[in-house]
């Protein structure tokens, strides 16, 4: 049957009121700014499809929205973070829906989702140990999360971490990985693209920060 409507729809296909009228009965469901019918998967390549729509090009997804991207998040964040090799420096588009820094990246930290790159599920998970301020039982659970989605383990990352002695924050990101390790969070939990409950870093709620030292 020939598709009517496009994969993903905003008010340029239909108006504003009805999209979100036919999200409150059920027909459509959010994908960051944009809907699609509910009969769509919600898989980590429709959130690709939707986040590159957004993102300038050159510019690389990364920790929050490489989480939300990968289904380790069950919402978008409002800030998308993104991130530009150092040596593929490009004029940033100032916009109060992206956060950017620079970082040096290796060809196996980057996936690719058509027009979309996204850093990896090991390299995400390397990020958010290395940068979160403070680290909190939110942040620990998407470690955990995009390193299953990943089909990497815990072990893995952290050897990965040792590998890179000279970056910034591999001192913080090994004890905050021994930290996981010894609260004996498990790795083996239900798929969370419809499960995991989402970090209440992302829902307003108060976080509560792991003990470990930012040094």
């Amino acid at each position: 049957m020939t598709r009517l409507l496009p994969r993903l729809l905003n008010d340029a296909d239909l108006p504003l009121e009805e999209l979100r009228a036919a999200r409150i009965d059920g027909h459509v469901f959010a994908v960051d700014d944009w809907f699609a019918a509910v009969d769509e998967p919600d898989s980590t390549q429709l959130r690709a499809a939707a986040l590159s729509r957004l993102v300038p090009g050159r510019m690389i997804a990364e920790r929050s929205s490489a989480l939300w991207v990968y289904g380790a998040r069950a919402r978008a964040p409002f800030r998308h973070q993104l991130c530009i090799d150092r040596s593929n420096r490009t004029a940033q588009h100032l916009s109060p829906r992206f956060e950017y820094r620079e970082c040096k990246l290796e060809p196996a930290d980057i996936v690719q989702f058509g027009t979309l790159k996204v850093t990896s599920h090991l390299r995400t998970a390397i990020d958010l140990l290395r940068t979160c301020e403070p680290f909190s039982l939110g942040d620990a659970h998407d470690v955990l999360a995009v390193l299953q989605l990943g089909g990497t383990r815990l072990s893995e990352c952290r050897q990965r971490i040792r590998a890179q002695a000279r970056f910034p924050g591999v001192r913080r990101a090994l004890a905050r990985a021994a930290l996981i390790e010894r609260a004996e969070v498990g790795l083996h939990r239900p798929p969370p693209e419809r499960t995991l409950p989402v970090n209440p870093c992302a829902t307003g709620q108060p976080a509560r920060t792991l003990p470990v030292n930012s040094h």
